[in-house]
């Protein structure tokens, strides 16, 4: 659901989530409880397309830290907002 997604973002990413525009992404970080980095990431708004494509949002974190990334979204985000798709997908 990309209402729940963005709310669920906006709470967590130092960025404006909701100001992005369908087919945009804007570069950023994940934080811990200190500020401190965990990670990269791109963050996509897809585009509003019609059929059944994805509609939401697509969180690209750096491959070489996947894990960390993904404990980090399921802590604060919830496993129920995001899905894990294959490395190399393009």
């Amino acid at each position: 659901i990309p209402q729940v997604q963005e709310a669920r973002l906006n709470a967590v990413l130092p960025v404006n989530v909701g100001a992005l525009a369908p087919g945009k992404c804007q570069y950023g970080f994940l934080l811990n409880e200190e500020g401190g980095v965990v990670d990269d990431w791109l963050l996509y708004k897809l585009p509003d397309v019609p059929h059944n494509w994805p509609q939401g949002f697509l969180l690209v974190v750096n491959a070489g830290n996947t894990q960390a990334a993904c404990d980090w979204l399921t802590r604060y985000v919830g496993p129920d907002t995001f899905q894990l798709l294959p490395d190399g997908l393009l």
